[in-house]
């Protein structure tokens, strides 16, 4: 079996980009960025798409989940990533006793075309 992928990086602000340009080339937009609902203020999706977007507070998570929802994005998903430390040894393996840890959210969804 010959699969062909093909992965494409673009490292633009999100209020400039244009969806546009890439439409044919595109079909998963991940964003790392503290307001990624930018990205509708200048674009229209006219085609299928995943997103995910990695946000470390709930509040951006509530707003970019409203946004997805008004651009009838389907199947959001929010998911908390946390990382924590932990002790191992040859014969334990615990979580850190000390608790220091950072949380953040993976949110995904999918907007899916109807002709």
């Amino acid at each position: 079996m010959n699969v062909n992928y093909s992965l494409k990086f673009i490292n633009q602000e999100l209020n400039k980009f244009n969806f546009s340009d890439y439409v044919n080339e595109i079909d998963t937009v991940i964003t790392d960025v503290p307001e990624p609902w930018e990205f509708f203020d200048k674009n229209i999706i006219d085609s299928d798409l995943f997103w995910v977007s990695y946000l470390p507070s709930i509040t951006q998570v509530i707003k970019m989940k409203e946004c997805l929802e008004l651009n009838k994005f389907e199947d959001i998903e929010v998911k908390e990533v946390i990382l924590r430390d932990w002790y191992l040894n040859k014969k334990i393996a615990r979580p850190n006793n000390k608790l220091i840890s950072h949380t953040g959210f993976l949110l995904s969804a999918r907007y899916i075309k109807f002709d």
